[in-house]
């Protein structure tokens, strides 16, 4: 009987060990965030240069310090933070959607991480650049770097281990305030003018 016992929990900790739990990384424009005349961004491009799994943001850690489920977002991090800051400029009335903006926006994801352990953190780490399409020259660039911490990890939605659904959310606050503050910035708005 005990030999089933322990047999039984290997290979419930070896089901959560492997986990991956789909997330969605969601977003709201700040409200009446309308601060272009016209759309000056004819271009979005956005590269994911983390260094890790494409699709990975974070992880509810185990006791053990390994990761017990493991966050992801599709279709990948590139195409989730574009359609973020894509929806954030449309907002603003910055991007103009038939392509014909004089800037492209670059950014770069340096880091979008989550960790759930004895409290939950989740790290923002962007670089913006505005490229003037006719010459190619940089006309403004920014890194927006945002965190936040939360509460401990025990959630009773999730049987005491850990809410995958509570980390991502505080992701996408991070997120959010990294790129709303980087485009409701002066220097933003007057590098296009």
């Amino acid at each position: 009987m005990r030999a089933i016992r322990i047999g039984l929990c290997a290979l419930v900790g070896g089901l959560l060990a492997g986990c991956v739990r789909p997330v969605s990384l969601t977003y709201a424009p700040p409200p009446h965030p309308v601060t272009a005349a016209r759309p000056m961004i004819g271009r979005l491009l956005v590269a994911d240069e983390r260094g890790r799994g494409a699709r990975v943001v974070g992880a509810v850690m185990g006791p053990d310090g390994k990761p017990l489920k493991t966050l992801e977002v599709a279709p990948d991090v590139s195409q989730v933070v574009g359609d973020i800051v894509y929806r954030a400029l449309v907002a603003r009335n910055e991007l103009a959607t038939d392509g014909s903006g004089a800037y492209e926006l670059q950014v770069e994801v340096l880091a979008l991480d989550g960790q759930q352990w004895a409290d939950r953190q989740s790290e923002v780490d962007l670089v913006f650049r505005l490229v003037d399409r006719r010459t190619g020259r940089e006309v403004y660039n920014t890194r927006a770097y945002a965190e936040r911490r939360g509460d401990n990890y025990l959630a009773e939605d999730n049987q005491f281990l850990g809410s995958p659904a509570s980390l991502a959310k505080m992701q996408a606050r991070a997120l959010a305030a990294a790129i709303d503050r980087t485009l409701d910035r002066t220097g933003f708005a007057m590098a296009m003018k």
